[in-house]
């Protein structure tokens, strides 16, 4: 059975409706689990080392606008500085380590769940909610690497989505003009986060829209135009800093002649189709199928049994699709497909995937989780047993994989009494990797690359070395 919000009564949902707790109590779940490790485990290599690098120039040299790298401007990475200003924030409040740089990010995942629990009850119900929230904290789909666990940009740029997608419910499904700009607002702020990623929900709220038959009316509502406007502005803002207070550099990595273009043409239009975009060109069809193996740990095969159940069930009815779809019991399984489905097609597709692509899936993937299990519940009761024991399972086992993170790095780099803490200066014959580099900047330590490394027993320094990853690094301490 089904209520007009699409909200499926059972036992499991019976029980956990009338509850009053379970959003300050889901807040304060998420926020353990994301604090409990935040400053210990090791930095990781790329997007969130960069980042920390970044963001740590940017606090020294007081320059808001450009990015630099090892004190040379960087052409590597052009997207807009929102996650890096608030990093900045974080490093002048709490110092340069791990808690500082990771903070805004455990901030936005615990709002995350704020608006992901919001938005699933508003489509389906409290109770659906709350399992949709809790399947996401037991598995690496949220609280993994490189969303809500590391410094990088996917945890605030979900964040902002979710939040839009929320709104946007608001506005066409419930009539609230004010949710229009602030819809706006929040997709205006995901793309000062990462850019045109920013819009990777725009597609299927039009797909909603035309489903719903609301088209015409959302293009002469003059609500749609002024929220259009406002995140317009957003866009020219970040534009104008980079025309107006951007530096110019030499040739840059992806050869471009400023931000804008490394944002727009290589980092965004290159990297989905080009095969030959910087160093990894990873063209998978089944991308979806694998990512959801790595991140949803053992919830795919909830979920595709669910999509199957679902595809049997539209065919059976398929004489009456149209109205099936606009069945207000089904509106929150269609709003969720509609803007789902866009984004794993065109991922599907890309030159260029990477897993966490697809983090602003996860919580509809979820949810048609939880949807679909609590139909098959429905009709065979003891099924509540076995959903029950794989979430306190999985929850389990996120819980280990959360508390075990590596630590060896953080504890060499920020030990004092280890072998770098007499210093001056650091030379090395490579370049290191950026979370190595990232950590030595932090406590100080200068960094210097020569051409090889003959003298360095000679009166330049004693030798050292660290290992990240199963590569030894050689490097020469020079005292102070």
């Amino acid at each position: 059975m089904a209520n007009t919000n699409g909200a499926v009564r059972t036992a499991i949902t019976k029980a956990l409706s009338g509850k009053r707790f379970p959003l300050p109590g889901l807040l304060l779940l998420v926020a353990v689990l994301v604090f409990w490790r935040i400053g210990q485990s090791d930095l990781r290599e790329w997007d969130e080392s960069r980042n920390g690098v970044t963001a740590y120039e940017m606090a020294r040299s007081g320059d808001f606008v450009n990015y630099t790298y090892g004190g040379e401007p960087d052409t590597w990475s052009a997207k807009p500085p929102l996650m890096i200003w608030l990093v900045v924030l974080t490093y002048n409040v709490f110092g340069f380590n791990e808690f500082a740089l990771r903070l805004p990010s455990a901030i936005a995942i615990i709002l995350f769940f704020f608006y992901a629990y919001r938005l699933i009850a508003l489509l389906a119900g409290r109770a659906q909610a709350l399992l949709a929230c809790l399947v996401l904290i037991s598995s690496k789909a949220a609280l993994g690497e490189h969303i809500g666990l590391t410094g990088d940009f996917d945890a605030l740029l979900l964040l902002f989505l979710t939040a839009s997608a929320w709104h946007f419910v608001r506005f066409i499904d419930h009539a609230k003009a004010r949710s229009a700009y602030l819809c706006a607002v929040f997709i205006g702020l995901a793309f000062l986060t990462k850019g045109p990623a920013a819009f990777v929900f725009l597609p299927g709220m039009v797909l909603y829209a035309i489903v719903r038959g609301r088209t015409r009316a959302l293009l002469a509502d003059r609500r749609v135009w002024i929220g259009a406007g406002i995140v317009a502005l957003f866009v020219v803002f970040w534009s104008s800093l980079v025309l107006v207070y951007g530096k110019a550099s030499g040739p840059s990595y992806y050869g471009s002649s400023n931000a804008l273009e490394t944002m727009l043409v290589h980092d965004t239009f290159r990297r989905m189709t080009s095969g030959d975009f910087g160093e990894i060109a990873k063209h998978d069809p089944l991308f979806f199928v694998k990512v959801l193996d790595t991140r949803m740990n053992f919830w795919n095969y909830f979920f595709f049994a669910s999509v199957i159940a679902g595809g049997v069930g539209l065919y059976r009815r398929r004489r009456a699709l149209g109205g099936t779809l606009r069945d207000p019991a089904h509106r929150s399984i269609v709003f969720s497909v509609c803007l789902t489905l866009p984004m794993i097609i065109a991922l599907s597709f890309a030159a260029n995937q990477h897993n966490w692509y697809l983090a602003p899936t996860f919580l509809f993937v979820a949810f048609l989780t939880v949807r679909g299990a609590l139909s098959l519940q429905a009709r065979w009761k003891p099924f509540a047993w076995i959903f029950g024991a794989v979430l306190l399972f999985t929850f389990v086992r996120n819980v280990v994989a959360i508390g075990t993170q590596t630590h060896a790095l953080h504890d060499l780099f920020l030990d004092r009494n280890n072998g770098f803490a007499g210093c001056g200066q650091v030379l090395v014959t490579e370049e290191l990797k950026q979370n190595i580099f990232l950590y030595l900047s932090w406590r100080g330590k200068p960094v210097v690359r020569v051409q090889n490394n003959d003298g360095w027993e000679h009166g330049r320094g004693s030798a050292c070395s660290f290992e990240t990853d199963a590569l030894r690094t050689r490097c020469a301490c020079v005292p102070s």
